[in-house]
């Protein structure tokens, strides 16, 4: 449906429950993908966010009544240096394809600049990187995954295809790869008399409040890990499936992982790694829970496994494991703004001040 381009009747306003039909029929005109489950998740993260918020929910823009474009926000509790304050991660910008070049998307981002909040921005459209930093976001640094390949045969069959599915070069990859991973069983480092208990997660709770309230003072800057955003997240959240372990050290909590499997184009499985949080005292248990997760990983079958870890300490664990740094993108990078906002511009300025995985923001709701 086309609509009348009238810059007269354009109005900006703050998303309220009783939107969601606008939101609708908007995602009906601009979003060319899974529109039942576009839908779902919106309604999940706008209405169920444990620090949802009239003041800090998304931005519409409509003409005429009808949305032509929006900015989604989260707004999420951080932790500096122990010290809790509000900020908000901007998610995707959307504009109706009827409405593109006039400068909605810029008007979005200046209404969120406006408001008192420290605003963070991961994950985003590699088209967007442009517009946010005209706008005065600013990058403070790159990052990379980490990787690590479990069925390599897999892999390189589906690339051999690309190469005019010629017989003997699959038939060469395929022998490499059965060398690889008989070297990588022979090679993987073993844990006996590993002093780490694993267990499955059910749902998070106080328990896992009291861990995370004792090991946050040994983060500089991380988003909030209480149980109430953990079950949202990945117990409750109803069209996505997540699995989660905790690991103990004589009854003690002291750590979990956040694990699911997608499937991806061409018959690929990936195994993800949403979140991940241990005692930096107990750092070794990265292994024990690595190891649950990638047993899982193998039941499923997953080609490869990803996960982003912005910790020093965990990395050389998960390296010790036989993870390695992926290919950084053009949009691997953390934007910020309104840093004044904050209770220490200087030390959010910095990204090796931050601990964020997958699961920060709103990568893993979608």
């Amino acid at each position: 449906m086309s609509l009348k381009k009238n810059t007269t009747s354009i109005q900006i306003k703050r998303y309220e429950n009783e939107d969601l039909s606008l939101v609708k029929e908007f995602y009906e005109r601009s979003y060319p993908g899974d529109l039942g489950r576009k839908i779902e998740a919106f309604r999940w993260i706008t209405g169920n966010n444990p620090f949802r918020a009239p003041k800090n929910s998304c931005v519409l823009i409509l003409n005429h009544g009808k949305v032509v474009g929006y900015c989604g926000i989260m707004p999420m509790k951080f932790y500096l240096n122990g010290q809790p304050f509000m900020a908000i991660f901007g998610q995707e910008i959307l504009v109706d394809p009827s409405f593109r070049g006039q400068g909605l998307g810029s008007k979005l981002i200046r209404e969120l600049k406006s408001s008192k909040y420290f605003w963070i921005s991961l994950w985003f459209n590699e088209n967007l990187l442009p517009i946010l930093q005209k706008e005065g976001k600013l990058n403070i640094g790159y990052f990379r995954p980490l990787k690590k390949i479990f069925r390599m045969d897999n892999l390189l069959k589906l690339k051999a295809q690309e190469w005019m599915n010629h017989r003997i070069i699959e038939n060469l990859l395929t022998r490499l790869a059965k060398r690889y991973n008989r070297y990588k069983l022979n090679h993987e480092k073993k844990y006996e008399g590993d002093p780490y208990h694993i267990e499955p997660i059910v749902r998070f709770g106080s328990e896992h409040d009291d861990f995370f309230f004792r090991v946050v003072k040994h983060f500089r800057l991380i988003s909030d890990r209480t149980s109430q955003t953990l079950n949202w997240k990945y117990i409750d959240i109803p069209h996505r499936r997540f699995y989660a372990f905790g690991v103990r050290k004589d009854k003690a909590m002291v750590g979990y992982i956040v694990i699911g499997v997608e499937q991806r184009e061409q018959s690929i499985k990936r195994g993800l790694i949403a979140d991940i949080l241990i005692d930096p005292k107990e750092s070794e248990a990265i292994g024990s829970l690595l190891k649950v997760s990638e047993d899982l990983f193998m039941r499923e079958e997953v080609d490869f496994s990803v996960c982003q870890l912005s910790f020093p300490m965990f990395q050389k664990g998960m390296k010790a494991r036989g993870y390695h740094n992926g290919k950084r993108a053009k949009c691997d990078c953390l934007l910020i703004a309104n840093e004044k906002y904050t209770p220490d511009p200087e030390i959010v300025r910095d990204i090796h001040n931050w601990y964020f995985t997958y699961g920060d923001s709103d990568y893993c709701l979608w």
